[in-house]
Order: C-alpha cells, then sequence, then structure tokens
C-alpha cells in the first residue's frame, strides 16, 4: 500500500542519518589529537615541587648513605662511594678533546630545551635526584640496570603528570646520543652510565660548567676547543 511505501522510505532515510552520524563521529575520532587536561598539568606543578624539595633536603644532607645495599656488600665494580670521589674517574674517561666536545654540546642542547619547557627540567632533576638516592642501595650489583630503571620510572610518571614526554624522549636522545657517539667511536671506552646512571650524568654537566668555567677565564677560544678540559682546573688542584 502507499503507506508501506511510505514507511519503508522514511525508515531508510533514517538509517542513512544514522550511518552519516556514524561516519562523521569516526572521522572526527581519526582527526582528533590526544586530550591533555591542562588543570591537571597545572595541578601537578605543587605536588613535583614539593617531591623535588624533600630530594634536595635528603641529598644536601647525604641522608641515602644511611641506606643499607640490597646484597648486604659492596660491588667489587662500584669503589666510589659518592661523585667527589668518581668524578676524576669520570674525567679520565673523557680525555678526547672531541669527546668532550660532543658531551658539551649535547649537555648545551639540553639545558636550552630546559628553559623552553621548564616541565621537563624538573622532571629530569626528580629522576636524577632519585638515582642519586637509590644508588647505596644497589652498590652491591655489578651493573647500574637497577638504578637506572628507578630513575626511567620516576622520569615517565612526572613527565606524564607534566604531560612533556616528547620532550623527555627528545633530551633522552640528545644526551645519550651526542655522549656515546663520542664513547663508542672517539673514545673507544665503555660509557660510565652503564654502572653509574646517576653520577654520569651529574658529572656530564659538572664537566659542562667545568668547560664554560674555564672559557669565561682564558683569552683564548682555540686553545681550550682543541686542547680540551684542563682537568687539575676542574679538579680544583690549579686553583
Amino acid at each position: 500500500s502507499t503507506q508501506n511505501i511510505r514507511n519503508r522510505k522514511q525508515g531508510k532515510n533514517k538509517n542513512k542519518n544514522h550511518n552519516k552520524h556514524n561516519n562523521s563521529s569516526s572521522d572526527n575520532k581519526k582527526h582528533s589529537k590526544p586530550y591533555i587536561n591542562k588543570q591537571t598539568v597545572y595541578n601537578s606543578w605543587p605536588s613535583t615541587f614539593i617531591v623535588l624539595v624533600v630530594l634536595l633536603i635528603i641529598t644536601y644532607n647525604e641522608l641515602q648513605f644511611n641506606l643499607p645495599s640490597i646484597t648486604g656488600s659492596i660491588s667489587a665494580k662500584k669503589p666510589y662511594k659518592n661523585v667527589q670521589d668518581f668524578y676524576p674517574y669520570y674525567l679520565s674517561e673523557h680525555s678526547h678533546p672531541d669527546d668532550q666536545r660532543l658531551h658539551i654540546f649535547g649537555s648545551t642542547l639540553i639545558i636550552l630545551i630546559a628553559l623552553i619547557k621548564p616541565e621537563a627540567a624538573i622532571t629530569v632533576m626528580i629522576g636524577l635526584l632519585s638515582g642519586y638516592i637509590a644508588f647505596p642501595l644497589f652498590r652491591g650489583v655489578d651493573h647500574g640496570l637497577y638504578e637506572a630503571l628507578f630513575m626511567v620510572s620516576m622520569v615517565i610518571f612526572v613527565a606524564h603528570m607534566h604531560g612533556c614526554k616528547r620532550y623527555i624522549l627528545l633530551v633522552a636522545i640528545i644526551g645519550y646520543g651526542f655522549a656515546w657517539v663520542g664513547h663508542f667511536f672517539i673514545e673507544k671506552n665503555k660509557p660510565a652510565t652503564f654502572i653509574y646512571p646517576a653520577y654520569s650524568l651529574i658529572c656530564d654537566f659538572k664537566m659542562f660548567g667545568a668547560f664554560y668555567k674555564q672559557l669565561l677565564n682564558t683569552n683564548n677560544w682555540e686553545v681550550l676547543w682543541d686542547k680540551g678540559i684542563d682537568f687539575k682546573e676542574a679538579l680544583g688542584h690549579g686553583l
């Protein structure tokens, strides 16, 4: 009948409109970008700042050295208790000027990223200090894997809170990329970060600071650039 034909047409039109709505919804999902709640990112600052302050208090007072080694002993591959003892060894592993330049160039780029994205800076600092504090726990282990995993876990967690995971990935690629090229192809040695991940990262920035300090104190850029850092001055023996 005529009424049945009209009902069929109306049903087809409803189905078409429904399909169009579903197609447009799926298209919007495909083209939509991952949503990051900005309010959550803003609310992360107070908590992460408090965590950073607590970690700084612990390291300033060297409270981490009260932690026992999980193995009950100290590995022969980790004879250095603190950064001060480790730093001369670290410099000896970076004696080639080309290797130093790669490290310093990478560290300079990381500083620039930190200035552009403060969230990345506080994320790296919390990860670094966490690994630094955890070091005594894993001093009886021959490698730095557990310490590194602890650092990476903290970095991923804080980076997720601040929505800066892409910046952290960029920092890791730049920092370790330049450094490991210098070690494997220039120095021909194994990066100390495989055993001392936190101490090595701290000393990267100590060497960065020593380079620019000597650059400010010298009138001859070419000599510093060609011959590299004066280790005696960097260690405070030549002052």
